[in-house]
């Protein structure tokens, strides 16, 4: 399915503006469109040059046609403050002149992709509205006063739940849109918090998307052989480069706002590769038009207080200005020029990355060896790296058992390229002390990166088996082995990277298997049990034998994840439409009519489809797109079959009736083989009960969920409760999760 992207910028943003477009064109695989609105006929004017074939350019003027509100709003605030007004506006504007866009993302220009956007794509499921957060980190929490999400990324589907909200959002910053806080208003960005109170509005939850220097001193950076970035190991989808500021093309100062903190990972593995390309796209414009400089010069940024990074040809030029900030050599073409901004010391660009912080025992410090261990950590970070280990060293020589000192050894060496005497001392560590979990991260680290993978499962399986609670570590521990992950009762909805089993196989990947013998493997021996619809065809006296099971084969830590017809929101449906059919509301009749069934009919039928069969066989339905809305695809593939093949209209015949006014025991045992045959529901469930029934088993952590969330590791790529464009299944499941601890 195409997809379809907008942003808007001005002649000062098109640098980085560039880096977006081609950065989108390298990951997104699908085919898409980009809407842009230039600001200025300056900016329309090169991006016509530029050609790209995939973007479709838009003046400002046609955005603000016969638009009175909007057009007001320019007169009474800055340019900068009518920008953030316009958001609201430019994607408004571009769903309502193309109604054939799907679903619209809107992108700030200042973003640049790293990996696939398909993890946007799928979380946004059957929502009409997407957000994300800030997701600040501790020491930047008091920003949340501007705003808990940003909207530099925002997912509008071309339906009515999300026109409401887009048309609520424009209103108001029409209304008011300034930079200060006022009233529970800041900008464009601070109605966003309001965006709960409608329907359809979900959160986009992907560690990796929504990078900023507002969180990223929280996450700890690496790069794979591939050169794929990660971010607390998940792939880094975008980074936004906020505050990102020129003083010239060769020299550039990440954040003005010294408040936001730095690694050189973060640099070496998103700025860095970012800035080479905003200079090659100087270099392009500038052989367009030679004397370009929009957004790129501003002299007097630099100050005592902000690091700035510099291009190794003007090193020179750099050196004679003087400048107090300490020099900081890296690879590639940039050096770096720290202030206290930057923290902490990096691997710089190693393959693998430890725990940066030196780990110290945490209280008081009373005991030498944790004062020597201060001192040894202070000259570390102060780039003094032969007195580090000479003090670390005088640790291990009078304290021999003081597992921390060989730790730090170990990061040292590593860092400093020697990995034979890193994997020496950090596995000396180890063997002191094997439930350190920073130790036994380290050590399983080394190992993966020496490939040696079954040694490394070792020490990771040895560790959760004290610690299964450790999420972290068992994440790191899927990166050796592949975890055993079971699908029960799957039907046709599998993935043969799963153990798939059903009571009748329906492919080669399944397993036939009736689940009322029992789960067929050992105690303890899987990390992942799912099942879709199953619990909802068995006797409510046989579900807590069947979740006992789950949890048995379950080993410590792992995952259960249900998804069940939600009793509770068919009955709100119900009386939702009961209510309104009895005020006269046709479409709430025959919305009613269809709740009725889904309520009672697979519960009470004597025979294979029902009357919801019956009900699939008219042409039209009377609530046709509701069936569809509550069922997904599994009813639109149906009653598609069922028109090509011309089935018209028949009521069936009951066999329930027909047995009661004319007994006969072969209909007797027909009707008995169809009850016991798995179709028929035994019991249905809501959060409440189903939440008591895994409590009772003994799962901890039950929390309800949405089709597109999951603890387990990507969940969303296997396609079992979603199909491959994001649509829910099952839109009328209800999806939880819960841990064996």
């Amino acid at each position: 399915m195409k997809r379809f992207y907008c942003t808007y910028f001005d002649r000062n943003y098109l640098v980085k503006a560039m880096a977006l477009i081609n950065s989108l064109a390298a990951h997104e695989k699908q085919p898409f469109e980009l809407f842009i609105v230039c600001l200025d006929e300056f900016t329309r004017t090169l991006l016509n040059r530029l050609d790209y074939p995939f973007v479709n350019l838009i003046p400002l003027h046609e955005i603000e046609y016969q638009d009175q509100p909007l057009i007001q709003a320019r007169g009474n605030r800055s340019l900068v403050e009518y920008y953030w007004t316009l958001t609201p506006s430019v994607i408004l504007k571009i769903l309502e002149k193309n109604p054939h866009i799907p679903i619209l993302t809107y992108l700030d220009a200042d973003l640049h992709f790293y990996s696939s956007p398909d993890p946007i794509w799928n979380e946004l499921g059957n929502n009409s509205v997407m957000i994300h957060e800030h997701r600040f980190s501790p020491e930047q929490k008091a920003l949340e006063a501007y705003g808990k999400y940003n909207v530099g990324l925002l997912c509008f589907r071309n339906d009515q739940r999300a026109m409401t909200v887009l048309n609520w959002w424009r209103d108001r910053c029409n209304e008011w849109c300034y930079a200060r806080l006022e009233k529970d208003r800041y900008g464009d960005q601070l109605y966003l918090n309001q965006f709960h109170r409608f329907q359809g509005v979900t959160v986009l939850r992907h560690i990796g998307a929504g990078v900023g220097p507002w969180n990223h001193i929280q996450y700890e950076f690496s790069k794979d052989q591939n050169g794929q970035v990660f971010v607390d190991d998940y792939p880094l989808v975008f980074y936004h480069f906020h505050s990102l500021t020129f003083v010239d093309p060769e020299l550039i100062i990440p954040s003005k706002f010294v408040t936001n903190p730095f690694t050189l990972d973060i640099l070496s593995f998103c700025f860095i590769p970012y800035v080479d390309k905003l200079l090659k796209n100087i270099q392009k414009l500038r052989s367009i038009h030679p004397e370009f400089n929009c957004g790129i010069s501003n002299k007097n940024m630099i100050t005592l207080e902000r690091m700035f990074i510099a291009h190794k040809s003007v090193r020179s030029l750099v050196e004679r200005s003087n400048f107090p900030h300490e020099f900081i050599q890296m690879k590639g073409n940039w050096d770096c020029y720290a202030t206290s901004q930057l923290r902490k010391c990096s691997t710089d660009g190693q393959q693998t990355t430890f725990d940066e912080t030196l780990p110290v025992p945490t209280g008081k410090k009373q005991t030498p060896p944790d004062i020597i261990l201060d001192q040894a950590e202070q000259a570390f970070q102060k780039g003094n790296t032969n007195i580090a280990i000479q003090m670390l060293l005088k640790i291990t020589n009078q304290w021999p058992k003081y597992y921390l000192a060989y730790n730090d050894l170990g990061i040292i060496h590593w860092k400093s390229g020697n990995k034979k005497q890193a994997f020496e001392f950090i596995k000396h560590a180890y063997e002191l002390n094997p439930f350190d979990s920073k130790i036994v991260k380290n050590l399983a680290k080394i190992l993966i990166n020496l490939q040696e993978t079954q040694a490394a499962n070792n020490i990771l399986s040895h560790y959760l088996e004290r610690f299964p609670a450790d999420l972290d570590m068992r994440d790191l521990l899927y990166k050796v082995v592949k975890p055993v992950m079971l699908n029960l009762g799957c039907g046709r909805s599998y993935h043969r990277d799963w153990i798939n089993i059903d009571i009748q196989s329906t492919g080669p990947d399944v397993i036939a298997h009736n689940l009322f013998l029992g789960i067929p493997y050992s105690d303890n021996s899987v990390d992942v049990v799912y099942h879709s619809h199953v619990l909802e065809h068995m006797p409510k006296q046989f579900a807590p034998d069947f979740l006992n099971d789950c949890f048995r084969v379950l080993k410590k830590g792992g995952i259960i994840r249900v998804a069940i017809p939600d009793l509770e929101r068919i009955v709100r449906e119900y009386l939702s439409h009961l209510e309104n059919a009895l005020d006269g509301d046709e479409q709430a009749t025959n919305h009613y009519e269809w709740i009725m069934l889904e309520l009672f009919d697979q519960t009470v039928r004597n025979q294979s489809g029902g009357a919801m069969l019956d009900y699939w066989k008219l042409n039209p339905m009377p609530a046709e797109s509701y069936v569809y809305e509550r069922c997904g695809r599994e009813a639109l593939n149906a009653v598609t079959y069922l028109r090509r093949q011309n089935i018209s209209y028949t009521k069936s015949k009951d066999i329930f009736t027909q047995v009661m006014q004319q007994p006969n025991d072969q209909l007797l045992l027909q009707m008995a083989r169809f009850r016991t045959s798995g179709e028929v529901h035994q019991w249905m469930y809501d959060r409440y009960s189903l939440s008591c029934l895994l409590r009772q088993a003994g799962f901890s952590d039950i929390h309800v969920c949405k089709a597109t969330e999951s603890k387990i590791a990507d969940f969303s790529s296997y396609g079992l409760d979603t199909d491959e464009t994001g649509n829910i299944r099952k839109p009328d499941s209800l999806f939880m999760e819960a841990r064996k601890f």
